[in-house]
């Protein structure tokens, strides 16, 4: 989704891009967005509409309410092209920057307010459960440091990895693990 920051999963071959499909049919993914909606939205809800003919649901849970919209974590339940900027036109609380389905631009703002924060899988091969996160980058912190005001509180942008400390945001280098031949993330 083009102007969507975050995990992105790729398949490295033909073959694991089979295996890929068929466990995400079977098993879904668990994926958790972050996203500010302009306006206020109740505390948490669920938005169920169809979306080119098929059965689609998102359920969301709003963590912050400011004065420009809602920073809501988001759970897309199915997998629909566009389905949470869709689903949150169709609610009347477009996401911040998402020109194409009505939301406002918002200066400094990269794409849309949208953020794919964490992807759970299996891995096809060795059937292990991961967990794969990717950090917000700069110009969402900056759009919910606007939104929450004096509320918003900076942290430090290293975190220990694996016993070494790496610089979070900005700049990075992504290192592969050795014998993990599965997606990667980007943000």
């Amino acid at each position: 989704d083009r102007g969507t920051s975050g995990v992105i999963i790729m398949a490295k071959s033909a073959t694991a891009a089979g295996m890929f499909g068929r466990m995400v049919k079977e098993e879904g993914l668990g994926k958790l967005y972050l996203a500010i909606a302009t306006g206020r939205l109740p505390s948490e809800g669920t938005i169920v509409a169809p979306l080119a003919g098929k059965e689609s649901e998102t359920r969301y849970r709003v963590l912050f309410q400011g004065e420009y919209g809602s920073l809501a974590a988001v759970y897309p339940l199915t997998g629909r092209m566009h389905q949470i900027r869709q689903h949150f036109r169709l609610s009347g609380n477009p996401i911040m920057g998402d020109l194409r389905y009505g939301g406002p631009p918002f200066p400094g703002l990269v794409g849309h307010a949208l953020h794919s924060f964490r992807t759970i899988l299996t891995h096809p091969a060795t059937g292990r459960k991961l967990q794969i996160f990717a950090p917000l980058p700069e110009h969402l912190l900056a759009l919910i440091a606007r939104l929450t005001g004096e509320a918003f509180i900076p942290v430090d942008r290293k975190r220990v990895v694996l016993g070494k400390t790496v610089e979070i945001g900005g700049a990075r280098k992504i290192k592969k693990k050795k014998g993990w031949g599965g997606g990667g993330g980007g943000g």
